[in-house]
């Protein structure tokens, strides 16, 4: 790789890039401009709002003789939710449907206990308001009667009613309280900043080029994909640095701003804080931001490389900015810290590393994870993304539509399904399977998980005869041979290992996770057979799973025969079908196994039987713990090298007999 290319391709991009003065504009004008104002206007309504509430007079009604003393709490009552006016009604209850007043109170003597009832209409912020204004009113009310018979007995009031008296001292610095309040919310900000710095330079600089017609014009230059890769990826990258450099510059300054009006309005934080304590945590905060900026640089561009046209492209990104934000989201947990285990997780590992960092709670192995895990993540990205780049089809590809949004009158049969249609397929199907299929679940339990496979089968089964698709090809409805029976099952088992052991390497880093993983199986199969649990968690999913993941999207997202492509995200999509994020990966595994056995056999029903054992083993578990099964399982679980040995040797035996040549025959 030269570096006098790739430093005149970064040029060339980063001269367009510049060009752009609505992007520059925004880039800047959003980080300085808008976080102040968006900060400060927010905390100006909230206190102009709370003043309002505090000064908002309600009518209230008393439908009972009150005495002088609860009369002068109501009267003289301040408060958050407002004033108190005691007016006079004949009906209450009308009055109170017609909002003519706020809410009214009755009075019920219960032995010697006297009962309040406040009503309200809590559709009604004021009668809402009202009704806590009320209730605040009568806790002092009661208040005043306990120390009035406690003095009328002859005690000392203070002591009978607080006989201990805790106080709550905070140590806490300053710097520590100012780190504690940021790292709640700042981390998410500022990460989705980032992710918007990378993600409009990647949808120009490869959707963008696609859709000028320049990229051909590219290529025919001297110079390689790697090279032009590379240097698309440093523009990228480098206008994403940049982009959280500016929005780190207008959080700390929206932050300033804050202190000093807070200072100057005799709170008096800046006298607490440590600015120079401070100056360490906030470059380790920095160089994980980098690293996320670098780490989005690279996955935005994979996903733009798909698109053809800018807009095709934001349809894309849309999905990855939620799939960032969700990690980002995990510093708004409180019991979840920076710990070796958190440090793996991308994206959310820096969210936690900021959070840290600015409570001062950190250590060096943590920080250290986190800067390898990230690091990692880039080269990954990277090699993706000139790995996808020496793909024709991706580089000249016009588009990925949706076939089925066409009038079935006007399609062409025998067409094979597009890349863009199992994205849709997918999406329409998981939609289908969260909504309709939950709610059958909870309603028909087992009976409403086969309901919701039928869902699963019915939508590919629909469109593969909407869009006049060969289905026997899409589905692969071919006979296999026995030595691809025989290599699958091996090659079941090697999946089936390396699956239960990333569990388990998830439930010792996770064990919260293991209750939930119980949960669901005995809340799905608690009182039922174990021939209606086997048709329905193993018959149903063996066939309708199949028929959607190993037929209809594996067929898709191998477009123009890129098998590698189909294996990769059909298996995801399996995975990410699952939910739960324990079962995430290990159910991809598996799935990679079933896609890959398809795709050598040409034959979907060796992944039909595969699947259909695999879950039927985790039934047959279930219900005979202390069978034969279960037993033998057991026996195997101290014994963790014989199964990685296990594993390995029939995972190279499955590989070695489904590529024998001479077993065609």
């Amino acid at each position: 790789m030269r570096k006098q290319i790739v430093k005149a391709v970064f040029k060339k991009e980063m001269l367009d890039l510049f060009r752009d003065k609505k992007t520059l504009f925004m880039m800047v004008f959003f980080p300085i401009i808008l976080y102040p104002l968006i900060m400060i206007g927010t905390s100006q309504i909230t206190m102009i709002s709370l003043r309002s509430t505090e000064d908002k007079v309600h009518n209230v009604v008393l439908d009972f003789e009150a005495d002088d003393n609860l009369k002068k709490i109501l009267k003289e009552h301040r408060g958050d939710s407002g004033k108190l006016k005691l007016v006079d009604s004949e009906n209450p209850e009308a009055d109170l449907r017609e909002d003519k007043i706020s809410a009214y109170v009755i009075e019920e003597n219960l032995n010697q206990q006297m009962n309040y009832k406040v009503f309200m209409k809590m559709a009604k912020d004021d009668s809402s308001n009202a009704a806590s204004a009320l209730i605040e009113v009568f806790n002092k009310y009661n208040d005043s009667l306990v120390k009035k018979n406690i003095e009328y007995a002859g005690l000392n009031t203070k002591a009978t009613l607080e006989p201990i008296v805790t106080e709550r001292i905070d140590i806490s610095k300053g710097e520590e309280m100012a780190g504690y309040f940021l790292g709640m919310i700042l981390p998410f900000m500022l990460i989705i900043g980032i992710m918007m710095g990378a993600i409009y330079p990647a949808i120009d600089i490869m959707a963008g080029e696609k859709e000028r017609g320049t990229l051909e014009t590219l290529l025919t230059l001297p110079l390689t994909n790697l090279e032009l890769i590379v240097g698309k990826y440093l523009a990228v990258a480098t206008i994403s640095v940049l982009t959280t450099i500016i929005n780190a510059l207008g959080m700390v300054l929206s932050m300033v701003y804050m202190v000093v009006a807070m200072g100057a309005q005799g709170q008096g934080l800046l006298d607490d804080i440590n600015l120079s304590r401070m100056i360490m945590p906030a470059i380790i905060a920095f160089v994980g931001l980098i690293l996320v900026s670098l780490m989005f640089s690279a996955v935005s561009m994979i996903v733009c490389s798909l698109a053809s046209s800018y807009k095709e492209a934001q349809n894309y990104v849309s999905p990855l900015s939620i799939l960032g934000m969700l990690p980002a989201m995990i510093t708004m947990v409180p019991t979840i810290t920076l710990n070796p285990r958190t440090a793996m997780i991308p994206v959310g590992n820096v969210a936690l590393l900021i959070k840290g960092v600015l409570t001062f709670e950190y250590d060096i192995t943590s920080i250290a994870i986190v800067i390898l895990t990230n690091i990692g993540f880039v080269v990954i990205s990277i090699w993706l993304l000139a790995r996808l780049y020496n793909t024709e089809s991706i580089l000249f590809k016009r588009g990925h539509g949706f076939s089925f949004l066409q009038k079935r009158s006007e399609l062409i049969g025998g067409k094979m399904p597009t890349l863009g249609d199992s994205l849709a397929v997918y999406g329409i199907s998981l939609l289908a399977f969260l909504y309709i299929g939950s709610l059958l679940q909870v309603k028909f339990e087992l009976l409403g998980i086969a309901l919701s496979q039928l869902i699963i089968i019915g939508i590919p089964l629909w469109l593969v005869y909407y869009t006049k698709a060969p289905a026997r090809k899409v589905f692969r409805t071919y006979m296999p041979r026995f030595k691809y029976v025989l290599s699958g099952i091996l090659l079941w088992i090697s999946a089936f290992i390396f699956s239960n052991l990333l569990t388990q390497l998830t439930l010792y880093f996770f064990p919260q996770n293991l209750e939930v993983l119980e949960e669901i199986n005995n809340s799905i199969l608690s009182g039922k057979s174990v021939w209606i649990a086997l048709i329905v968690i193993a018959v149903f999913p063996a066939i309708c799973e199949e028929v959607l993941f190993r037929g209809y999207l594996f067929s898709a997202a191998s477009e123009g025969g890129n098998f590698k492509r189909g294996i990769i995200i059909s298996s995801l999509m399996f995975g990410a079908m699952h939910l739960y994020p324990i079962k995430i990966l290990p159910t991809a595994i598996l799935g990679a196994c079933f896609a890959y056995i398809t795709y050598k056999s040409s034959s979907i029903f060796i992944g039909m039987f595969l699947h259909f054992i695999n879950n039927a083993l985790a039934v047959m578990v279930l219900y005979y713990p202390d069978g034969k099964i279960g037993n033998g399982l057991i026996w195997f679980e101290d014994k963790i090298w014989l199964i990685i040995a296990i594993g390995i040797v029939t995972f190279i035996g499955g590989l070695a007999l489904i590529n024998l040549k001479y077993l065609d025959d």
